[in-house]
């Protein structure tokens, strides 16, 4: 008689389960509805550190300077923002052995900078492209935004350099291969 009724106390709470509501659009069609895929904290890392390594790789003899790492966030009903600091060149500092930069020195960084920027402007756009490929989770009418902050030294004249970079657009139109431009704001 015992099992018997430790049988009957074990099942007792199944018959106290009620079943979940379902949307009178699910009932109507017989199927369940199930949430939207989410964009995943791990899937917004990967793709920040694939970004950082592009950046870093672009060229080994004139590299660009990664100030810090890719931050990615996923903002609901909006969409996926990436932003990141960086130098288009590595920039010569002062130190011991340079306690002074020349003005034509200055005025060479500032050049090299200047012809950089068409390269981050294709990095950027390239990793617009990634993200928008990568993330299926984010609905097509969101945006994917990928930011990019220009960090320079005190001594450095950035007369017409960009303080920021940013290229925004909705996941439909990346994947649909609409152009885009980048808004850039000078310093």
């Amino acid at each position: 008689m015992r099992p018997i009724l430790a049988i009957l106390m074990a099942l007792a709470p199944l018959s106290a389960q009620v079943e979940r509501p379902v949307s009178a659009a699910a009932r109507v069609s017989g199927t369940r509805q199930t949430a939207p895929a989410r964009v995943t904290l791990a899937s917004l890392a990967t793709l920040a550190r694939g970004f950082d390594r592009d950046l870093r790789m672009f060229a080994v003899t004139d590299p660009i300077d990664v100030l810090g790492d890719t931050r990615g966030i996923y903002l609901d009903g909006f969409g996926a923002v990436f932003t990141t600091e960086l130098s288009p060149i590595y920039t010569p500092g002062l130190s011991p052995f340079q306690p002074k930069i020349s003005d034509q020195d200055k005025e060479k960084v500032r050049q090299r900078k200047l012809a950089r920027l068409p390269v981050v402007e294709r990095l950027v756009n390239s990793m617009l492209q990634s993200a928008a490929k990568e993330l299926a989770a984010v609905p097509e009418d969101q945006q994917i935004v990928v930011a990019v902050n220009f960090v320079y030294l005190p001594y450095e004249d950035t007369t017409g350099l960009p303080g920021q970079m940013v290229v925004k657009a909705s996941r439909r139109a990346i994947l649909t291969g609409t152009e885009i431009q980048a808004t850039v704001t000078n310093q």
